[in-house]
């Protein structure tokens, strides 16, 4: 059995789910983007979740 605790193995599992949902949905949103001229697609971004920056 891993030395990880069953709350840090939630965490990162939770921490990957969310980045990973995070990714596919920022895709979704530049393709729907107008591109007039690019600049709102530019202006997408993700902010990576991290086991630290997870909140209740």
């Amino acid at each position: 059995m891993s030395g990880l605790s069953i709350s840090k193995k939630l965490r990162q599992a939770i921490t990957r789910g969310l980045n990973k949902y995070g990714e596919d949905l920022q895709g979704e949103v530049i393709n729907a983007t107008p591109m007039d001229t690019g600049e709102l697609r530019r202006s997408i971004y993700l902010k990576k979740a991290t086991e630290d920056n997870l909140t209740n």
